[in-house]
């Protein structure tokens, strides 16, 4: 994510502060194949900040996912007939 240098302060200090750093399970909002879901994450490291210029900074992280949403069995089925 591109973030403006006063977001990434706001980021960092949630990172540090209610995440304790990175350690602790949050809920984000991702894309995936079921559309757009609430998921528990947390990180696996750090994160990393590049400038990319004008006062923004490309912000990328890897995140452990608790719950990756998927089709129940019988949406499959429905999708997937034998």
């Amino acid at each position: 994510m591109v973030l403006a240098n006063e977001w990434l302060a706001v980021f960092d200090s949630f990172w540090h502060y209610k995440l304790n750093h990175g350690a602790a399970w949050f809920t984000i909002t991702l894309a995936g194949e079921t559309g757009t879901v609430a998921t528990v994450a947390r990180f696996v490291e750090g994160y990393s900040a590049k400038l990319v210029g004008g006062g923004h900074w490309n912000v990328t992280a890897e995140l452990e996912i608790d719950n990756t949403p998927r089709l129940t069995l019988s949406e499959y089925i429905a999708e997937n007939p034998r």
